[in-house]
């Protein structure tokens, strides 16, 4: 980046993206990890270097992106943002009718699958990032007045807070199973368990357990 050479950083990691989501087998690299169904190395090295590129160049990308009205640019990503969310709450429908396809569900498992990055992922981190990024800039005010008290707490000690979130995962993955009739796609049962991981996570932070041993 620092020698002008950002064209081959984007080329080679979407590139190597794209090799994968065509020869997952054959694009293991740099190498494959066994047991590891989570984070896929060439589908997530992705977001790393496009989050580099855009970071190490993002006077620019404010310069480009101002060019832009905001009021058109908010709509344009709020009205896609509604188009995920109903293609979502329609179970994939529509584009189960598109591509003749028998089950809505199975084409959003497959075209929004994040454990290898598949593109209807990357379109809607796309779109969603930049639009919660300008709310949060817009109404910074209120949202800090609202919810300061977790979110700035969080922001601190972010790669804290990312680590810990895995074990609350993991601890999850393994107990929650053997509830009596917990079922994880029902967002009644779902949602008390991720207000409770955050709600851990934040006495974590607030009490510094393990501030000395985990990086922050």
């Amino acid at each position: 980046l620092h020698t002008k050479n950002t064209h081959w950083v984007a080329g080679l990691t979407v590139g190597l993206w794209g090799v994968y989501q065509v020869f997952p087998v054959q694009a293991q690299f740099p190498w494959s990890i066994v047991n590891n169904d989570t984070f896929q190395v060439p589908a997530w090295q992705l977001w790393f270097f496009v989050g580099m590129i855009v970071g190490y160049h993002r006077d620019v990308v404010r310069q480009r992106v101002r060019q832009f009205p905001l009021p058109v640019v908010t709509g344009i990503l709020a009205v896609l943002a509604l188009m995920t969310v109903w293609l979502y709450a329609t179970d994939g429908a529509f584009l189960a009718e598109v591509l003749q396809a028998p089950s809505g569900r199975e084409v959003l498992a497959v075209l929004f699958d994040k454990h290898v990055a598949r593109v209807g992922r990357v379109v809607a981190f796309g779109i969603w990032f930049p639009l919660l990024y300008l709310i949060l800039t817009l109404a910074g005010r209120p949202i800090l007045r609202g919810l300061g008290w977790l979110l700035v707490p969080f922001g601190q000690n972010a790669l804290y807070v990312y680590a810990l979130h895995l074990f609350a995962v993991y601890l999850g993955a393994l107990a929650l199973p053997y509830v009596a009739g917990f079922d994880r796609f029902n967002p009644l049962h779902n949602t008390p368990m991720q207000v409770l991981a955050v709600a851990l996570i934040w006495m974590a932070v607030r009490f510094r357990l393990f501030f000395d041993v985990v990086p922050r």
